[in-house]
Order: C-alpha cells, then structure tokens, then sequence
C-alpha cells in the first residue's frame, strides 16, 4: 500500500513537472514570438521611414530645382513640367513637377489681422478686385510681371490717394522711368509684352503710410497673375510624396 502511495505520488509529481514545463515553454515561445514582432515592426518602421525620406527628398529636390530655374531664366510658365527625372544620389527615386498660374490672393484686406498686401475680396486680381498694398515710410514693394508670363492683362494702373511722395520705377524693354503722378499706367503707351523683363517698383517716400492700389486693364485677360504654385511629387520603391510651393512674383523690401 505503501508502494502504491509512492508510486502515485511520484506520478502527480512527474505530471506537474510536466505542465510547468509545458508552461515554461510556451511562456518563452510566447516572449520570443512577441519579440520578434516587434522586431520585425521595428525593420519594417525604419525601411517606411527610410523610404519615406528619399521621396521626401526628391520632391523636394523637385520644388528648389523649378525655383533655381525661375530665378535663373526668369521665366516661370515656360518652364515644362518634367515627369520621372532621376534624383542623383539615391538609387531608384524619382520626382515629378508641375508649374501653373496661380490667382489666388494673399489675403482679405478686412480679416482680423490684414496683411500688407491683400484685396477686398477672395479670389483673382481683376479690375474690381486690385491688389491693395500697404507701404509703411521708406517702404518698397516690387511686382515682377515676368515670373509668370502670361497671360498678360494689356496694361497694369496704379493708384494712391492724395498727394503722398512717391516714386514708381518701371523697368522694361530696358527702359526704365520714374513717375510721382497719382495715376500710373504701365506701360505708359501701348499694351504689356510677355516677351519684354517687365518689373514695376512702388517706393514710398512719404513721412506716413500710403496705400496703393494695382488694378489690370484692357483686354487680353482681366486678371493679374500673382504667383506661380508648383506641385512636386517624390517617388521611391512603393512610397510618394508630394510637396505645394507658392512662388509669389512680389516682394515687400
């Protein structure tokens, strides 16, 4: 009986021993399986990274590419869109670009903080809409028609308000003039010229703030072209990336 007791108790024994393994076991498959998720997440995380960088890089490589050639040519439509150029450097990226005309305006001249340039309502540059700018004293503002060369309005007015001192300079068909009138056209005769450098600057030599209007006239188009707006996408393997640059073709010095 004693021999029967022993013998079953060394059996429940055995069998404990055998589910603590079994438990051991499955608790360190458990850990390793865990471990190498995260694992595996990790590589995973670091390559979508990776590959999200060189996208990112070649779209922006993209977007400062088109700027260098607008600031070198000077010429922002003409430039045309480009689709899969190589990004040196990184193996197997690529970018897109995209350059159009963009009319939108920088701003309602009544919203709660209104901005130096701005118009009175949402949308294009026309004849009932002028760019309205604000010059504080010794400001200048410079407007380069050439950044985007058409469409053209046929003639470009600028207005001010009483008899502020101001100096308009004018520079095209390598001629450049001053006016102080109140009542600026440009060109002073004729119709603009896509093919001329036309560059308009307001100085504001007043001892207070004056505001200026620009307004397009005649025919051609009856909106002002503000800036160009340049999509670039950067590719690489499965990843995309797409960057929005505004060029504006005006400047408050």
């Amino acid at each position: 009986m004693l021999l029967n007791i022993f013998l079953k108790k060394n059996k429940n024994e055995a069998g404990i021993a055998v589910l603590l393994s079994i438990l051991v076991l499955v608790a360190i498959l458990g850990l390793v399986v865990t471990v190498s998720n995260i694992s595996f997440r990790i590589t995973k995380s670091n390559q979508s990274i990776n590959e999200s960088e060189k996208a990112f890089f070649a779209a922006e490589t993209a977007a400062e590419l088109t700027i260098y050639d607008i600031v070198r040519n000077n010429r922002g439509l003409d430039l045309p869109d480009l689709v899969a150029q190589p990004l040196v450097g990184t193996e197997g990226a690529t970018w897109d670009r995209q350059v159009r005309l963009a009319t939108l305006t920088p701003g309602l001249c009544s919203a709660p903080q209104a901005k130096s340039v701005c118009t009175n309502s949402s949308g294009a540059v026309t004849s009932g809409n002028p760019l309205i700018i604000n010059l504080e004293p010794g400001e200048s503002f410079e407007f380069d028609l050439n950044i985007a060369t058409a469409p053209y309005p046929n003639q470009v007015r600028i207005n001010w308000s009483g008899a502020a001192q101001t100096r308009v300079l004018v520079s095209g068909e390598n001629i450049q003039s001053i006016d102080t009138v109140t009542n600026v056209k440009v060109p002073a005769s004729g119709v603009l010229d896509p093919n001329n450098d036309y560059r308009i600057r307001i100085i504001n030599d007043d001892s207070s703030l004056v505001v200026y209007d620009l307004t397009p006239q005649g025919g051609g188009t009856s909106e002002l072209p503000l800036d160009l707006n340049i999509s670039a996408t950067g590719f690489f393997l499965n990843t995309e990336r797409r960057l929005e640059v505004f060029r504006p073709s005006w400047l408050i010095y």
